[in-house]
Order: structure tokens, then C-alpha cells, then sequence
């Protein structure tokens, strides 16, 4: 009788601590599902350009999720539209030039770190004329269409400089970079300085002609991300956005096809037509993102500070040494 006594209690034990696994088990799912549920939506603020080609294909093939990450996609073309949304704490995650990034904080005292540099432009970017105007120099007194404060605006006024030229030796015409390309096309100017696809698009037309573009600048027009102090304080954020960036790299080399219907579906062009934007691009790999920001973008933006100074775009010089952080995407 003890014995079966006993077996009985051992009997309600097991049942007891299989009925208390599974209540634990149920809880830390419940717990795990609650979690991803709260899981925050990280932001990304673009334009349509091709350089942003990656975040496209990365969301569209699901890799940020698979690395972890929640992400909101907003093409934000509107002239200066994310510099305010991330002033104003709406973008976690701002790809944009150093010369955007100069006169946003000239003018404002923000917190966000540069985290990795994204792209080259080697021919996205370029001054367009009509077929007559032999010369950046040819300019003079013309009425050239650009955005202000992005990086049409930087690479004309570098141009300029360059032809012995200023700003106020040309009639300007503030617009959008897109609105710019289409407004030359449409014969409405003399010249814009703005990207692709207004590039391919002026090398194809008969009446018009590329003066110079990014490939003949070196690597001063290059997109680097700022990112809000919500990725800084959770590292991982960032990580794993880069993660899923360069996957998206890789899946446009394996899967042209299939990547350039993603692509164009977003920039709203023709699947044939982003092989040849993608030649205008370079994109960085890790290594070369750190020695960028290493090595080049403190001296790249006292370049640009000291001829946005000298065009009085900005009152006093701005460095962008303290805003660089390449430590927090170390690892991969």
C-alpha cells in the first residue's frame, strides 16, 4: 500500500511539473508574439535616386525582416522635407550627401550620428545644357534650373568655382532635381544640374548634352546615413539594417532580373533602363564605408562648408567630424 501510495504522489508530481512546463512554455510565447507586436517601426526617409536601389529590394524580398528589423520606406521628394521630418524626431534612419548635411547643421543644433557611407556617384549626378553651350564656363548669364541645398546645388556651384564662375553669374531657378531635368527636356531651360534618369535621358536627346557629371568630381558627393538617437541607443537597429543592405547587394548581382523589376517599380522607370543608372553608382562595402568616414568626409566637408561660406549659403563653417560614429555597424 505504501508503494502504491507512493507511486500515486510521484504520478501527481510529474503531472504537476508537465501541467507548470507547459503554462511556462505558453507564457514566453505569449510573451515572444506580445513582443514582436510592440516591436518599434524604424523609418527611412528617401528620394528617388538610384543609389537607394538596396532599401527597395531589402523590403520588397523581406530581409529586413529576417535580420530583425522593422522598417517604414517613405519617398519623401519634396524639397526639404526630410531635413524637417528628421528635425522634427519622424525619420530614424536619413541617407543623404555631406553637402545636405553641412547646411542642416549650420542652421540647426541636432542630435544623430553618421553611421555608414551607402554610394558613390560616378555620372548620377551632372550638369545638363543645350547642345550649343560648349562649356561650364558657356554658363554665364544662362538660366539653369537646380534644388537648392542638395547635392545638384553643391555639384554646379563646384563646377562653377571651377570655371572661375559663381553663383550669381547664373540666372537661378530653385526646383526640385527631378522637376529641373524635366523642365530642360521640356526646353523651359537653359541648363539643370540634376540626376538620374535626366542624365541617360540628355546623353539620348539630340538637343542636349551631359557638361560634366559626378565621375569627374571624386568622392564628394557620396550618400552617407544620419541616424536618430533611437538607432544609436539600440546599435543592433543599425546593424541590422546594414546587414540587410548588403544582402540586397548581393540578390541584385545574383538576380538582376528580378532586382531591376523591384528597382523600377519604385523609381518609376523602365526595368531596361536601371542596368545603365546602376553603372552610374558605386556602392561601398563595409571596409570602404569605414575608411570613408575615416578618412575622407571630415575633410570633404570642410571643402564644402568653405565654398558654401564663400557663396554665403551658410553664415559660419560646420564640421561633420563629431557627428561620425562607424563604430556602431562594425559587426556584421
Amino acid at each position: 500500500m505504501v508503494n502504491v501510495f507512493r507511486r500515486g504522489w510521484v504520478q501527481v508530481g510529474l503531472v504537476a511539473i508537465i501541467v507548470a512546463v507547459v503554462i511556462i512554455v505558453g507564457c514566453r510565447e505569449r510573451q515572444r508574439q506580445s513582443q514582436q507586436r510592440i516591436q518599434p517601426t524604424y523609418t527611412v526617409g528617401l528620394v528617388t535616386w538610384i543609389g537607394y536601389a538596396p532599401a527597395y529590394v531589402a523590403k520588397e524580398r523581406g530581409m529586413f525582416d529576417a535580420e530583425g528589423i522593422k522598417v517604414d520606406l517613405r519617398n519623401m521628394d519634396q524639397p526639404g522635407s526630410r531635413e524637417s521630418a528628421f528635425a522634427t524626431g519622424q525619420l530614424d534612419f536619413f541617407p543623404n550627401t555631406p553637402d545636405a548635411f553641412v547646411i542642416l547643421f549650420s542652421e540647426q543644433s541636432m542630435s544623430g550620428k553618421i553611421m555608414c557611407a551607402l554610394d558613390q556617384s560616378r555620372g548620377a549626378d551632372g550638369l545638363i545644357a543645350k547642345k550649343e553651350i560648349g562649356s561650364v564656363a558657356d554658363l554665364k548669364g544662362k538660366t539653369v534650373g537646380f534644388q537648392k541645398g542638395i547635392t545638384s546645388h553643391f555639384l554646379l556651384l563646384y563646377f562653377l568655382h571651377q570655371a572661375g564662375l559663381s553663383g550669381s553669374d547664373i540666372k537661378q531657378i530653385n526646383m526640385g532635381a527631378d522637376d529641373a531635368g524635366m523642365a530642360f527636356m521640356q526646353g523651359r531651360l537653359d541648363a539643370a544640374a540634376t540626376w538620374e534618369p535626366w542624365i541617360s535621358k540628355a546623353r539620348q536627346s539630340p538637343g542636349s548634352k551631359v557638361l560634366v557629371d559626378s565621375s569627374q568630381i571624386g568622392d564628394r558627393i557620396v550618400d552617407v546615413i544620419l541616424v536618430s538617437d533611437r538607432v544609436t541607443q539600440n546599435p543592433e537597429a543599425a546593424r541590422a539594417f546594414m546587414r540587410a543592405w548588403y544582402k540586397a547587394l548581393d540578390f541584385i548581382k545574383s538576380n538582376p532580373e528580378e532586382a531591376y523589376l523591384i528597382i523600377a517599380k519604385n523609381l518609376q522607370v523602365k526595368p531596361e533602363e536601371v542596368f545603365a543608372m546602376l553603372q552610374t553608382t558605386r556602392f561601398y562595402t563595409q571596409a570602404e564605408s569605414e575608411r570613408y568616414l575615416r578618412d575622407r568626409l571630415p575633410a570633404v566637408a570642410t571643402e564644402i562648408s568653405d565654398l558654401y561660406q564663400n557663396e554665403k549659403i551658410i553664415r559660419q563653417g560646420v564640421s561633420l567630424a563629431d557627428k561620425i560614429d562607424a563604430q556602431m555597424v562594425n559587426s556584421r
